[in-house]
């Protein structure tokens, strides 16, 4: 075999879409890792959202579920990073009557719908659409590159969308991004 040719398959991503891989590439420039070459599939662009607390937090999680689920998503991820925090949005999730399943370290298997999950456990998965729960420089620390290897593997796991949320401060690599999509979006208002 070839070694330039099995080492550069090694480095493209035929999961995401163009756009989801390119926002993705930004965690592993920040750490000085090798970045995926998207295979040449389009799709929407990465949303981001700021919001002021857990409750803020819940509400941008329903809004999005619903937008997933008009998309007839049949697999649908709220990465989190750590078991506290799916626990927490899976409770907030059942009261409000969603159906939604915590994938845990003693589960075998997913059989589609609505899930939360850590990053960790969710390495090697691919869903249809996917929801960061807090990309925030307080959950996910930009000077610890297994918190960035965290994040990138959340945001690369959806096949079609993704939507990162988080609160104040979002991790350094992304901000450059949201700052551009801001600047945009207001010159547009205008």
């Amino acid at each position: 075999i070839d070694l330039y040719f099995f080492c550069s398959y090694l480095l493209k991503s035929y999961r995401t879409t163009t756009e989801i891989m390119l926002s993705a590439n930004n965690i592993t420039n920040y750490i000085n890792l090798n970045s995926a070459k998207p295979v040449i599939r389009h799709g929407n662009k990465v949303n981001y959202k700021n919001y002021n607390n857990e409750k803020n937090q819940i509400d941008s999680i329903k809004n999005i579920l619903k937008e997933y689920e008009q998309k007839k998503y049949k697999s649908i991820a709220i990465i989190c990073k750590n078991n506290m925090e799916t626990s927490r949005i899976t409770d907030e999730l059942k009261k409000e009557k969603i159906n939604v399943n915590n994938i845990t370290n003693s589960d075998t298997q997913y059989n589609g719908g609505i899930c939360t999950i850590t990053s960790y456990l969710s390495k090697g998965l691919e869903f249809d659409g996917v929801i960061v729960s807090n990309a925030s420089e307080g959950e996910y620390d930009s000077n610890k590159n297994i918190d960035m290897k965290l994040l990138y593997v959340s945001m690369t796991r959806p096949l079609h969308e993704l939507n990162i949320l988080y609160h104040d401060n979002i991790v350094r690599p992304l901000r450059q991004e949201i700052n551009h999509v801001n600047m945009t979006n207001n010159k547009y208002k205008e």
